[in-house]
């Protein structure tokens, strides 16, 4: 079993580049079709009551 290669100075060197590049950019304006709805994390997803998905069970927030 070898060790995996060291990065060199031009792979570390290129590495600082692309960082430096990418924060020089302009943030990308978010649009409202790649953000996702927010829930509560414990809320399960619609029509699962009781559903199981492999060996989990989807059981609602008891109210």
């Amino acid at each position: 079993p070898t060790s995996p290669q060291q990065p060199g100075p031009d792979d570390l060197l290129a590495l600082a580049n692309a960082v430096r590049e990418a924060a020089a950019l302009p943030p990308k304006s978010q649009s409202t079709q790649t953000q996702r709805p927010s829930h509560s994390a414990l809320e399960a997803p619609a029509g699962t009551e009781g559903t199981r998905r492999g060996h989990l069970r989807v059981l609602r927030e008891p109210s």
